[in-house]
């Protein structure tokens, strides 16, 4: 997909070349020389996979072109604001979401009066410049809900989305019946003021749900339970996003009936805490773009500003993560390179953050290496992700990393998720760096702590040997050794 999208775009990029950045000119130029080896042929796949990403992403385009879904995002209005100042705070927030390729925004809101009234109106015309569906978000349990859905069927929305409240406490004993039977009725009784919802709302309007997992069945409710299958079965609802479980199954939700349910994922930022919501977003991200039944993601209580900061990011990080594991995965099976040396993440159990740490290997033979790849992930990252991973390969200065910089490349952030799902980053060197074998290398790594987080790279404990150990600027770290890979170049026929 990202491939299309650059070569439907190439023409427009390259009769502006000002706009294209000075590194993706070089590198475009060096992809257009002839390659002369394998190796040069490997590089250039890698480099290319970074240059579609650039350009991708140089353009900003739509979550829905990239990842195939739809976004949903809520909006957060100010708590103590005047009309006129909720307004305008409000058409900033729609109008940047949909430069973020936001297909729908909702506003939550806890009554309706002549005021709120003559804000949806103003906002629904917002929305429409815009392009963007407005929503209006009611948080669950409501007894006036069908009260404010009869006042909001004759205005210009989209419809309403309705939140279940967050899972608190403990789920109920499995075994007491009575307590179970308690918290369906009560689910019921719910489930009955939603239909209401619908019924007031009217026919022309959609109506979403949006809830926990863990708040769908009454064994496992831990606030309210939300009987969605039920309410999917009778046509009740149009759209579903469930959060709290990952590789959810949606088919399964629109098998119930035979109209059709828009469903997906939902991430809520009250779920977690304030630092590690970047994180999460980033990882929900991911996990909603590899789902292949998840056909939107809905976003409740995200700054706009982060949204639009990490999931772009994310999306964009996935794609090239997936490019690059194909084309490295594609390199092995023809036999253009080798894996020449490596350590296992399979049992190693310890971990450390980068602050000037190195790995030292021994080539097994003479050869040029177009790519490394560490095992690491993100700790600590608050808004966008924190800068790529700058990787080098240094000579050896008695037993220790020398100054002189052999080769150099990042490892972009979106490669890795946030601790702790650990994953494999590469760094692809253009050219690729020739090594001889028997000589001492090392993997560097310079990255310090950063405001927007850190990395945390994998280590073997105790399993230093001949061929290579970790290093530290600060610690002794001589006995063990870092999770890595480095590859080899096939010899040249």
């Amino acid at each position: 997909m990202i491939f299309a999208a650059l070569r439907s775009a190439w023409p427009r990029i390259v009769s502006r070349p000002s706009r294209i950045p000075a590194g993706i000119r070089l590198a475009v130029r060096s992809l257009t020389a002839p390659a002369s080896t394998a190796a040069d042929r490997i590089a250039a796949r890698f480099i290319t996979i970074a240059i579609v990403a650039a350009a991708v992403s140089a353009g900003h385009s739509a979550w829905g072109a990239v990842a195939g879904q739809k976004l949903f995002v809520t909006l957060q209005l100010p708590e103590r604001a005047t009309l006129e100042q909720t307004q305008q705070f409000a058409e900033t927030q729609i109008s940047r979401a949909a430069s973020f390729g936001v297909d729908s925004v909702a506003m939550l809101l806890s009554r309706v009066n002549g005021e709120t009234v003559a804000l949806i109106e103003r906002l629904s015309a917002a929305a429409v410049r815009a392009d963007v569906k407005l929503w209006i978000g009611l948080q669950l349990p409501n007894v006036t809900a069908p009260e404010i859905a009869r006042t909001l069927g004759a205005l210009r929305i989209q419809g309403i989305v309705m939140f279940s409240a967050p899972p608190n406490g403990e789920p109920p004993d499995p075994g007491g019946r009575e307590a179970l039977l308690a918290i369906k009725q009560q689910g019921d009784k719910l489930g009955e003021t939603i239909r209401q919802v619908k019924r007031q709302l009217g026919s022309q309007k959609q109506l979403a749900l949006c809830a926990m997992f863990s708040e769908i069945a009454p064994e496992t409710a831990r606030s309210h339970y939300l009987p969605v299958r039920d309410l999917v079965r009778d046509g009740t609802v149009d759209v579903v996003a469930i959060g709290g479980v990952e590789r959810l199954n949606f088919d399964r939700l629109r098998l119930l009936r035979d109209a059709p349910l828009q469903a997906g994922s939902f991430l809520d930022a009250g779920s977690s805490e304030e630092g590690r919501r970047a994180g999460i977003l980033t990882h929900g991200v991911v996990e909603a773009a590899k789902n292949n039944t998840c056909q939107l993601l809905w976003l409740h209580d995200f700054p706009i500003e982060i949204v639009g900061q990490v999931v772009h990011a994310a999306i964009q990080g996935h794609r090239q993560s997936q490019e690059r594991r194909a084309a490295t995965e594609a390199a092995l099976a023809k036999g253009e390179m080798v894996v020449d040396q490596e350590v296992s993440e399979k049992g190693a159990t310890d971990l450390a953050s980068l602050h000037g740490v190195a790995q030292s290997f021994v080539p097994s033979r003479d050869g040029r290496s177009p790519l490394v790849q560490i095992y690491a992930a993100i700790r600590g990252s608050r808004g966008p992700l924190p800068p790529p991973v700058h990787v080098e390969i240094r000579g050896d200065d008695g037993g220790k990393p020398g100054t002189d910089v052999l080769a150099k490349a990042d490892i972009p952030a979106a490669e890795f998720g946030p601790e702790p799902a650990y994953r494999w980053g590469g760094a692809a060197f253009d050219p690729p760096v020739p090594l001889k074998q028997g000589q001492t290398y090392w993997i560097y790594l310079t990255n310090k702590a950063h405001p927007d987080g850190n990395y945390v790279w994998r280590m073997a404990k105790d399993a230093a040997g001949p061929r290579g150990h970790a290093w530290s600027q600060r610690y002794d770290y001589a006995k063990h050794t870092w999770v890595f890979r480095v590859y080899l170049s096939a010899l040249e026929r």
